[in-house]
C-alpha cells in the first residue's frame, strides 16, 4: 500500500481550523474532492456540542487524505505544523455574541485574538500560497446599509466583534509589514441541513448554501 508521504507528493497541502465546525468540516470535504491533503485542527471546545462537532467530522476521517489534531493552537508547535504547508484556511474561534461579555472575554480574547497572532507569526515564516481568515458580519455592528460593502468602516458592537475586528486588522498588518499573503472572508447568515445547537446528525446529502455577505479581496494586490 502507498504511504502518505509518497501519496502526498504533488499534492496540496492544506490545514483547516476549526476543521469540526459546521463551515470547516464541509470546506474540509471540499478539499479532499479536490485530491488534495487536509490537515484538520479543532479543540472540541464545549460552546457547541463536542458530540454534533465529532459527528460533523465522518466523512473526512473516512479519507486517507485527512489528518485530524484534536488540539488547541495556543499550545500546537505550529513553525512543525505549517511546514510544507500550501494554504491555511483559519475558520477556528470562539463564536458567540451575548456570551462575549465580562468575565468571559478572556476566552475570546485566547481564541481569537491570541491564536491568530501566533498562526500569522508562523505563516510568515512557511512559503504559503495564501492564509484565509474567517471573520463575521459582527465587524460591521448595526449596519446602516444591507446589503454591507465590504469598504464598510468596522464598527462592532460586541465585544466577539470586537476581536473578529481586530483579527481582520492583524491580517493586514501581517500582509502589510512581512508580505503574507492574506484573504478575508466576512460570513453572514449559514443554512443547511446541519445542527448547531443539538438537532438530528447532519445529513449526509452534501453541503448547504453558505450565505457569505462579503470577501475582502487578497490584500497582497491591494
Amino acid at each position: 500500500m502507498q504511504s502518505r508521504t509518497a501519496a502526498l507528493n504533488g499534492r496540496k497541502r492544506i490545514i483547516v481550523t476549526g476543521c469540526a465546525g459546521f463551515i470547516g468540516s464541509h470546506l474540509a470535504e471540499a478539499c479532499l474532492r479536490q485530491g488534495w491533503a487536509v490537515t484538520g485542527v479543532d479543540a472540541l471546545t464545549p460552546y457547541y456540542s463536542p458530540e454534533i462537532k465529532r459527528a460533523n467530522l465522518q466523512n473526512a476521517l473516512s479519507n486517507p487524505m485527512f489528518r485530524y489534531l484534536e488540539d488547541d493552537l495556543l499550545s500546537l508547535d505550529l513553525a512543525d505544523l505549517l511546514s510544507d504547508v500550501d494554504i491555511v484556511f483559519h475558520l477556528a474561534a470562539q463564536a458567540g455574541v451575548r456570551a462575549s461579555w465580562a468575565s468571559s472575554f478572556d476566552v475570546y480574547v485566547d481564541a481569537n485574538v491570541r491564536a491568530l497572532q501566533r498562526l500569522l507569526e508562523a505563516a510568515k515564516e512557511a512559503e504559503l500560497d495564501r492564509f484565509v481568515f474567517a471573520s463575521s458580519s459582527s465587524v460591521y455592528g448595526d449596519a446602516e446599509r444591507l446589503p454591507t460593502l465590504e469598504d464598510t468602516v468596522l464598527s462592532p458592537v460586541s465585544p466577539y466583534g470586537a476581536t473578529k475586528a481586530l483579527g481582520e486588522h492583524l491580517a493586514r498588518v501581517y500582509w502589510r509589514n512581512y508580505g503574507l499573503p492574506t484573504v478575508t472572508l466576512l460570513h453572514g447568515l449559514r443554512t443547511a441541513p446541519a445542527p448547531r445547537y443539538g438537532f438530528p446528525p447532519r445529513h449526509r446529502g452534501g453541503p448547504g448554501r453558505h450565505g457569505v455577505r462579503a470577501v475582502r479581496g487578497r490584500q497582497s494586490d491591494a
